[in-house]
């Protein structure tokens, strides 16, 4: 199969996709072409025994919205400071990203706080792996590695995970 077939036949469905989770249009085009390097630099690996070449572009494109969503998140950033009589009770200050409005960071807040006392909730050995992930952002290869566990185990308690995330109505 050629990439110039894949790319004519997949491009304007996965551009349509990624424009209807994205609204800057340059990000899209950005994204589009990131998907495509991808499944072009991948094409001769693919396997259509394992999966149809539309779920593997899917994936992909799935994979990359995700890494994509990722690097977006609001960065803190932590000023450390010299208290002075003006300041006393200051001990540092925090700035906020610019691209993060105030309602969005509440919001992106409140959905943080619940989703803590959710997973707090849980066993231990669930909790554990759940903080790792969603709350500290490891890879699961990352979380297998700390705690000496295969990747798969990771993964099958991350799912264990979800689905008890679920009984508190919240999908992670």
């Amino acid at each position: 199969m050629k990439f110039e077939d894949v790319y004519k036949k997949y491009q304007p469905v996965i551009a349509g996709w990624i424009k209807s989770k994205i609204t800057d249009s340059c990000d899209v085009e950005e994204l589009t072409n990131d998907v495509f390097l991808k499944v072009y630099s991948s094409l001769d690996t693919f396997d259509e025994s394992k999966s149809s070449l539309n779920t593997w572009i899917h994936n992909i494109t799935k994979n990359t919205l995700i890494d994509y969503f990722r690097k977006k998140r609001p960065q803190i950033l932590s000023i450390d400071i010299d208290t002075t009589e003006e300041t006393e009770d200051l001990s540092s200050i925090q700035i906020e990203s610019p691209d993060l409005n105030p309602l969005a960071a509440l919001i992106d807040k409140e959905t943080t706080d619940k989703i803590k006392t959710a997973i707090n909730s849980l066993p231990d050995n669930y909790a554990h792996v759940a903080n790792l992930f969603y709350i500290s952002n490891f890879k699961q290869k990352e979380i297998a590695d700390q705690l000496g566990i295969p990747v798969n185990t990771v993964k099958t308690k991350l799912r264990k995970t979800r689905e008890l995330l679920r009984a508190f109505r919240l999908t992670v």
